[in-house]
């Protein structure tokens, strides 16, 4: 299941949206809601860590997709494991010391293929840099929050900071509805980027393999920078097979993400 974002139209207007664009995987959360609060995906409070996923997500903007309970995590602070669990309501948060420090986040979610034809199931991890801000402060249009026994679960703050966690895009040129693309050539467009409100290092490095048997053996993608945070992917695929996709990013400041898509879409005939 996929949700959109609230936005408002002219009178009259009229827009086209795609949905359950292959291949599905986990988006940070972090849309910009038309008059109502806009949270960051990845955001630090004190020393807590919170973090607001979406496992099956497709690729426009805004759309957020299934948010699962079945998808485990697991997060380690310079190495060492500081918390583990499933996502709740699309939301994870652990407790941090207050040194510097690399923060990884490790995100693995399955959906049986009834639920999805292609992109099953995803192993995801994200690295990032983070530090005691205690005063940084987010635009007021947007809202973090603490939870609170006294006055309710979760209280709304802009006292916070917002963690610098990448995220990508993909876009398979010539897929079909039924999430088939034509044999032969692969061309796939990849946006990387930040979430809303963090700090944006440039991106250095993306790095992609293709397996046509759910990763045990792999070969090399050629990968294309066409302009700052965006890149064309191409390799050749024979018919009838589902690619599985693995992708590296990295930017300037170490901070990154590494991404397996199981089966992402499927190529035709």
């Amino acid at each position: 299941m996929q949700d959109d974002d609230f936005y408002t139209l002219p009178g009259r207007a009229s827009t086209t949206v795609d949905w359950n664009e292959y291949p599905l995987h986990p988006q940070p959360d972090g849309r910009k809601h038309d008059g109502l609060p806009n949270y960051p995906s990845a955001f630090r409070v004190g020393n807590k860590l919170w973090f607001l996923l979406n496992p099956f997500s497709d690729n426009s903007p805004g759309h957020v997709g299934d948010l699962s309970d079945r998808a485990p995590y697991s997060v380690r602070q310079d190495g060492k494991q500081v918390g583990k669990g499933q996502l709740s309501f699309g939301m994870a948060s652990v407790k941090v010391t207050a040194k510097p420090s690399v923060i990884r986040l490790a995100l693995t979610a399955s959906e049986p293929s009834t639920a999805n034809e292609f992109s099953t199931a995803t192993d995801t991890v994200w690295t990032m840099h983070t530090h005691p801000q205690p005063r940084a402060v987010i635009p007021g249009s947007w809202t973090c929050f603490i939870e609170s026994y006294v006055t309710g679960p979760f209280v709304p703050t802009q006292k916070c900071a917002v963690l610098p966690m990448l995220a990508v895009s993909y876009h398979v040129h010539g897929l079909r509805l039924d999430g088939f693309a034509p044999a032969g050539s692969q061309q796939i467009s990849v946006d990387v980027g930040h979430i809303a409100l963090a700090r944006a290092a440039p991106i250095v490095s993306v790095k992609v393999r293709v397996s046509w048997d759910r990763g045990r053996t792999w070969q090399p993608v050629k990968v294309s920078r066409t302009s700052a945070g965006h890149y064309r992917l191409a390799f050749t695929a024979p018919a009838g097979v589902d690619p599985t996709l693995s992708l590296t990013a990295t930017d300037a400041a170490g901070n990154s993400i590494a991404e397996t898509i199981t089966d992402a879409y499927g190529v035709g005939g």
